[in-house]
């Protein structure tokens, strides 16, 4: 799973990057050449913890996800300012967007557009997505429509997938994105292709000032957003532990950036956590809502799911109340699902498979 940081310069992308990671990558600057700085984030995660304990597990492994900062959207200044294609092409690459947003005020560090706005700012990022799409869009539409006039062997599929590109582009030149128009399963195949910016799902990020972190900013911008002090946060997470609950317990601060930002991405995208667990390892999967057993069998070894016979499904919670699986079992707990079972998030899984 990747994500992308993004958002317009001077809004504290790095900051909240090194907020996240625990790192101190130079903040100030922005390159105004493609760049992006990636890195793996653990998902901190109690109930692996609690797991691991109760069964006996030697080592506990989070799930991650791949990080990247994303060069500001915005170069240049003035009426020269634009989106550069291999910042684009970079953040196509992304499953799913940070869009940072500057809430806070600074006299040393200038907003490029001259005043903090944190929802002008949000509509200034979409709109570049959304014509950036819609580039996309139109050209293939043309290149369609050329086939179909020219009577080539592939008119009818060309058509058919003109047709569902211009109920894209009504949406996108609505101002709205590709992820709101209803597609089928075989119109998402015929999309895939083409990664489009506003089909990605995203968080908004406010980056504020220290004590602004009990805003509801929802409500000013209406989309899944969190709210972090970036600032306060990357010091924060540069200090030893100790020397870190105490300063944190002082801001009223209960739970780290990492925590709070990338739980709310997850969610935003609709991902759970499964588990598996033995004396060897207890590790946390993620997984899409709606996806099988099956499908999280392969996650776990692809030879898992080409064998796989049932899978026996626990509540983390349950095998932990219980003191392991031998007695959640006994107190009937357990079930056994076949291929087709929903995993739920918190479910631990052992699948039964023929090698």
């Amino acid at each position: 799973m990747k994500f992308g940081l993004v958002g317009l310069p001077a809004s504290g992308k790095t900051s909240v990057f090194n907020a996240i990671l625990g790192l101190s990558r130079s903040v100030g600057t922005y390159s105004e050449k493609a760049a992006v700085d990636r890195a793996t984030a653990r998902l901190a995660d109690e109930r692996l913890d609690q797991l691991a304990a109760t069964v006996g597990s030697k080592k506990a492994s989070c799930a991650t996800v791949d990080l990247a900062d994303v060069t500001a959207l915005l170069t240049g200044s003035g009426t020269a300012r634009e989106v550069d294609g291999e910042i684009l092409h970079a953040v196509r690459q992304m499953d799913a967007y940070l869009v940072v947003l500057r809430a806070f005020e600074d006299a040393g560090v200038l907003h490029p557009l001259g005043s903090v706005d944190p929802a002008r700012d949000l509509a200034e990022v979409e709109t570049e997505l959304v014509v950036a799409d819609l580039g996309i869009v139109e050209r293939r539409i043309e290149r369609l429509e050329a086939n179909i006039r020219k009577g080539a062997p592939t008119r009818e599929a060309d058509a058919q997938e003109a047709g569902v590109l211009r109920r894209c582009r009504e949406a996108l030149e609505a101002g709205g994105a590709v992820r709101d128009v209803a597609l089928s399963a075989e119109e998402e195949r015929r999309l895939h292709s083409f990664s489009f910016l506003t089909r990605r799902p995203f968080l908004v990020v406010f980056n504020t000032s220290e004590g602004a972190l009990s805003d509801a900013p929802s409500e000013l911008v209406g989309r899944p957003c969190v709210a972090v002090s970036a600032k306060i946060e990357s010091e924060l997470a540069e200090l030893d532990e100790s020397e870190r609950a105490a300063f944190a317990e002082s801001l009223s601060i209960k739970e780290p950036a990492a925590g709070r930002v990338l739980g709310a991405a997850l969610s935003a995208l609709g991902m759970g956590r499964f588990y598996t667990a033995g004396p060897r390892e207890a590790r946390a999967w993620l997984f899409r809502e709606g996806e099988t057993a099956l499908d999280c069998a392969g996650k776990v070894h692809s030879d898992i799911a080409r064998g796989f016979i049932a899978c026996e499904v626990v509540r983390v919670e349950d095998v932990v109340a219980h003191g392991g699986y031998k007695a959640a079992k006994a107190a009937g707990c357990e079930r056994v699902e076949g291929k087709e079972y929903r995993v739920r998030d918190g479910d631990v899984l052992t699948v039964r498979f023929s090698a």
